[in-house]
């Protein structure tokens, strides 16, 4: 890696120009003759050679029997807006499940970040990550039907482990994410775009192809090793992964796409986003900015500063074990609305991360 990714041994400092004439010359090679030269051709073999010499099991039927499938939302109505997020593998579904549950109480009437309406968030994102625990894997292998996650007979059932009192559901802490960058685009014709892309763990396993400069990344680190897990590590399977870009349709029509970077924190943020754009009307910029909270392990919540002494003692009084969260724990989102009725694009980003909005 050091000759690909280093100047004479030393990492690259700010302002110096760094080259990388392998990976230009790889990227070139599979732009020139497509994705057969990687998955079928000389790249694969130098992989596969690279990984033989560091005791890998990568073999060329693995990269041959590869395939990118073309698939359809999953798809739930909160409040007469269709939300559509990405299929298991993928968390998607946490945030829907989150959003059905929600549907039960009267959000609005409790106010934006108000310590009520933090609390059933909070809760609920319990109980769907008590799923996405129990039943997240490869959809192909998974032993629930997606769908039946959000029958209404089920979601009645979850939505009553909720109690108005107290923090009562437990679940265990995952770890925040990195290296992920979202992006939402729309054009004059109606088409809109919600993009998501990830590096996982920065330079991955830290193993090098030196002829292509290719890394070996480590997404593999998300499968399970309980062999009764429908994660469990095996053959021709993609692990769960945490990458997740949403659409919401508004009477058939496209109405908003939004996403962010942060790892397992994504689909507790997005409900949150989600919310404020339908519950509370807000512009995707103050839908954005608004202070979020951070569940965390057990009855952990972090919280944004923005939250109130009022709204942390009665959270407090509630259950919540209520701690300042870390800044860089609360993701980092962007959005664009279509206004309905002008067909006008409203652009929101996150103050928490680089990005911005912008027409042309």
């Amino acid at each position: 890696g050091a000759i690909n990714y280093l100047i004479n041994g030393r990492t690259p400092q700010a302002g110096e120009i760094f080259k990388n004439p392998r990976m230009a010359r790889t990227l070139r090679r599979i732009a020139d003759e497509g994705a057969e030269v990687f998955y079928r051709g000389d790249i694969a073999e130098k992989i596969v050679r690279c990984s033989e010499r560091l005791g890998g099991l990568f073999t060329l039927k693995d990269f041959a029997d590869h395939r990118s499938d073309w698939v359809d939302p999953i798809t739930v109505n909160y409040r007469s807006f269709d939300i559509h997020e990405m299929p298991p593998a993928t968390q998607g579904f946490v945030t829907l499940e989150m959003l059905k549950i929600l549907e039960g109480f009267d959000l609005k009437s409790m106010g934006p970040q108000s310590a009520d309406v933090l609390h059933l968030m909070i809760e609920a994102k319990k109980v769907a990550f008590a799923d996405r625990g129990r039943h997240l894997a490869d959809r192909d292998f998974m032993k629930v039907k997606i769908t039946d996650l959000f029958s209404t007979k089920r979601i009645e059932k979850l939505r009553a482990q909720i109690r108005w009192d107290r923090a009562a559901v437990e679940y265990e802490s995952v770890p925040a994410g990195t290296d992920t960058e979202y992006v939402a685009a729309a054009d004059s014709e109606g088409n809109l775009v919600s993009f998501i892309q990830s590096n996982f763990m920065g330079f991955g396993s830290g193993v090098v192809e030196p002829e292509t400069a290719i890394i070996l990344q480590n997404r593999g680190h998300l499968f399970s090793l309980d062999e009764n897990h429908p994660n469990c590590i095996g053959p021709h399977k993609r692990c769960v992964h945490t990458l997740m870009p949403g659409m919401i349709f508004k009477n058939g029509k496209a109405y908003a796409a939004l996403g962010l970077k942060g790892g397992h924190v994504q689909p507790q943020v997005q409900a949150q986003i989600i919310s404020n754009l339908i519950d509370f009307e807000m512009t995707p910029q103050q839908a954005i900015s608004a202070p979020r909270f951070n569940h965390i392990e057990g009855t952990k919540v972090g919280l944004e500063l923005e939250f109130g002494k009022a709204v942390r003692d009665e959270l407090s009084r509630r259950g919540h074990q209520v701690v300042d969260g870390n800044p860089e724990s609360f993701g980092g989102a962007h959005a664009i609305l279509i206004h309905p009725e002008t067909g006008a694009f409203v652009g929101g980003s996150d103050p928490r991360k680089g990005g911005c909005a912008l027409g042309f």
